[in-house]
């Protein structure tokens, strides 16, 4: 049976590549080297005949000369598309769990990581040089003269710098 499925697709991708130019039956025995007769009876049955009174995937087209030549049907074209296709989301399966094992293993380093070496978390005072400051009511402390400041943080220094050059640059604790 693996032989049959091997020389199945063998003969449905070559045809499949050989497009709408078509070819003969002794062009088929010759390029995919059959030699045995009963595969090409096989081949015969299941392409140029079909099976269970259904569409053959390989049907006879107008040609100049003696010898017919054949093409695929459009069974025979849907049925080399699902092959391909199904073929690409295997691969694509494979490297999605490759990736997925992956991320597993560096997450489960990172997780035992920060269990059996936690960080210790430390305040640093320092400077914000912040552009941009904005002085808005809190609306927590309403009757109070409470004031909440927005700014948007430009860098962080350990000591102030001596004197801002710009009206905008101000120095404040963070």
């Amino acid at each position: 049976m693996v032989m049959k499925e091997v020389i199945y697709t063998k003969v449905l991708l070559w045809a499949y590549k050989k497009e709408w130019a078509g070819f003969t039956k002794k062009q088929l025995r010759e390029e995919l080297g059959i030699k045995d007769n009963g595969v090409m009876i096989w081949i015969e049955s299941i392409f140029f005949v079909g099976t269970n009174n259904d569409r053959p995937l390989f049907g006879q087209i107008p040609h100049d000369g003696d010898e017919s030549y054949y093409a695929l049907t459009d069974k025979g074209v849907a049925a080399a598309v699902d092959f391909l296709e199904l073929h690409e989301a295997r691969a694509s399966s494979k490297w999605a769990m490759r990736i997925a094992i992956v991320a597993i293993f560096i997450s489960a380093i990172i997780g035992l990581y920060q269990i059996f070496f936690p960080q210790d978390v430390r305040i640093i005072e320092g400077y914000c040089t912040v552009q941009g400051v904005a002085i808005v009511p809190n609306p927590t402390h309403a009757n109070q003269m409470n004031t909440s400041i927005i700014v948007g943080v430009h860098s962080f220094r350990k000591t102030p710098i001596p004197t801002p050059t710009t009206t905008q640059n101000t120095n404040i604790p963070c």
